[in-house]
């Protein structure tokens, strides 16, 4: 056997660099190779899950997802490629020399049996997708790209580090107070900085109704999930599309959106007259968006309009209390 070309050791050196640096070795024997691809397969790769249809119930769509949007972005497979030995991966290796006709029969139906738990899942007759392999997005109509995500994922979490921890428990006080020393933050030089750069970066061509077809595929995507594993491609798109709709959340158009559908969302009787003007005001300046009564869970709206009773009654108050303190001054304005 020739010798092994071990890498130095490191602080930061790890058992799977060890393995996959032996595995790539080709002047080894393929036999030796094989028994330590084999011990590095279940570090670097995960095991197929078999997933159990949902219970449905009596006249649910069997399908879930008839009209759906489809997929929103091209997905393609990254190629490993054999002679780049910085790339080949533990099951790429065994999967060549299980179908390497040069291979002896007796290594061929060993691989086979090493691989299997790592293509099948249990029960499964056959699987299509025979690998795992990894997958890139090579065509995002807006523009997004790994580099920019990263980037403007950078630039919310600084953000998001900037503003005041968030209200633990529930008070018209403490919300207050949370409210103010937000306002003040978002004056900070800092603060209007990062909202500069994330504006400047962000694709303008994405907006509400691009974020709301995400969605749709989003939730498409999860009732596949519920009956069947994801392939690679769809694993992609998804992470994907998450990473877009995530940063799409952080913006003006997005939170003006959120806010439009509250106040539609609420009945009328029960908004304050600015709130009115708010919500005018802001149907101008997104015209033809539609109400999603899919954001809010139900009990977000009723409890609000249960509170809303009371934040009048303690408003009608207060007005009473400054009318009080200004009689005897009629000049003096409330």
């Amino acid at each position: 056997m020739p010798p092994l070309r071990l890498l130095p050791a490191t602080p930061i050196y790890r058992t799977l660099d060890f393995l996959l640096n032996l595995m790539r070795q080709r002047d080894l024997p393929v036999e030796y190779r094989v028994s330590v691809a084999h011990q590095a397969l279940p570090f670097a790769h995960a095991k197929p899950k078999a997933l159990r249809p949902p219970k449905r119930a009596y006249g649910d769509s069997q399908t879930g997802v008839n009209g759906g949007p489809g997929p929103r972005v091209k997905i393609v497979r990254v190629k490993s490629d054999p002679a780049d030995l910085d790339s080949i991966t533990p099951l790429d290796f065994l999967l060549g020399v299980m179908r390497d006709a040069k291979s002896p029969a007796g290594l061929r139906l060993r691989v086979a049996r090493m691989v299997a738990p790592y293509i099948h899942t249990k029960g499964e007759p056959r699987r299509q997708d025979q690998a795992r392999p990894e997958m890139m997005v090579v065509d995002d109509p807006y523009g997004f790209n790994p580099e920019m995500l990263e980037s403007l994922h950078r630039d919310v979490e600084r953000l998001r580090a900037l503003e005041p921890p968030q209200v633990e428990s529930f008070s018209p006080e403490k919300y207050a107070e949370y409210s103010a020393a937000l306002e003040k933050v978002k004056q900070t030089p800092a603060y209007l900085e990062l909202e500069k750069s994330i504006a400047d970066k962000f694709p303008s061509n994405y907006n509400e109704f691009d974020s709301r077809q995400d969605h749709a595929r989003l939730r498409e995507l999860e009732v596949e999930s519920k009956t069947r594993p994801l392939t690679a491609a769809e694993e992609t798109e998804q992470k994907h599309l998450q990473a877009r709709r995530a940063l799409y959340a952080q913006t003006p158009q997005a939170a003006d959106c959120y806010r439009m559908d509250f106040l539609k969302a609420v009945r009328a009787d029960l908004l304050f007259p600015e709130e009115k003007e708010e919500l005018e005001r802001l149907e101008a300046r997104y015209p033809g968006v539609p109400c999603d009564p899919t954001r809010f869970e139900p009990w977000q709206i009723l409890s609000f309009e249960a509170f809303r009773p009371i934040e009048r009654r303690v408003r009608e108050r207060a007005q009473k209390e400054r009318r009080d303190a200004c009689k005897g001054f009629p000049g003096r304005k409330l």
